[in-house]
């Protein structure tokens, strides 16, 4: 009984470690401190301003999604390989349901990029490391010392323009100003 639960908790640490090295989670009052913060109980709309000192992306997924689950590997890399340059979050959906609302997200995995200047940039559906690669050099500016060959093209991952236009639609309304671009 007491190497099982010596074993528990030593996995536990290794969890909690290896998570602090790549992907952080993020609940909504995390968000709010280190993203934007917004107060929906003023009954003013909230107005996207990026807190962080540095650009992030937030990764809003659920535990069931298996897209979701093959793409948090990829964000770790993307967490090791920008580590100092870029924040990558995490978080479910279903336990923070106000910022998956606040933001229009309706599948999963959605990733929200968060520039320093500018609003936040948005994608649905999973994408390999040189997408998140391009991504970053073009929405953040921030180029990494590894070289890209190819552009990704993955149909099942295409986001519908109906999807982008609500998704924009819903930022727009959380947020009063336009913040996303196509």
């Amino acid at each position: 009984m007491q190497k099982r639960l010596f074993f528990t908790i030593l996995m536990a640490i290794f969890t909690l470690t290896t998570m602090a090295e790549g992907l952080t989670y993020l609940s909504t009052e995390d968000f709010k401190k280190k993203v934007c913060y917004y107060d929906l109980a003023t009954g003013q709309q909230p107005q996207w301003k990026y807190i962080g000192d540095k650009p992030c992306l937030i990764d809003f997924s659920t535990t069931w999604c298996g897209w979701c689950k093959k793409l948090h590997p990829i964000l770790e890399q993307v967490a090791e390989q920008y580590k100092g340059k870029v924040y990558v979050y995490t978080l479910d959906a279903e336990k923070e349901p106000e910022l998956a609302a606040l933001f229009g997200v309706r599948s999963y995995p959605t990733v929200i990029l968060c520039p320093m200047k500018g609003g936040p940039r948005t994608t649905m559906g999973y994408h390999e490391l040189d997408y998140w690669q391009e991504a970053i050099k073009q929405v953040f500016g921030i180029e990494e010392n590894l070289k890209i060959e190819e552009e990704i093209e993955d149909s099942h991952t295409t986001m519908e323009s109906s999807e982008v236009d609500y998704m924009q639609e819903a930022i727009e309304k959380a947020f009063g100003n336009g913040v996303l671009h196509k």
